[in-house]
């Protein structure tokens, strides 16, 4: 099996994490949702023309053993508010009648 080892680097414009491997190739992590269930390499796309804002291209392989540095970033699931539904539901009612 295949290893490598992908380093964080910082978030793009788009809020995705990005990661730089030890051939200095951009990886992005598409989903790095808390509530995910699994794990998949192709979660893992390469940067298009390796440039940092570069879209996600080509998923990573699933024969490939990843190791993080320092770990990878789990975005955490924050439940939406509905503390001024009723309000906002008036508003929208009101403006489109």
């Amino acid at each position: 099996m295949l290893k490598k080892t992908l380093t964080f680097i910082n978030y793009d414009g788009s809020g995705r994490p990005v990661y730089k491997d030890e051939n200095k190739k951009l990886w992005k992590d598409v989903d790095n949702r808390q509530d995910w269930l699994g794990f998949k390499n192709e979660n893992f796309h390469n940067a298009y023309k390796n440039q940092f804002e570069g879209e996600p291209d080509m998923p990573m392989k699933n024969d490939i053993e990843i190791t993080f540095i320092p770990e990878r970033i789990i975005r955490g699931y924050e439940p939406p508010t509905f503390q001024n539904k009723e309000r906002k539901e008036d508003q929208w009612n009101e403006s489109n009648c």
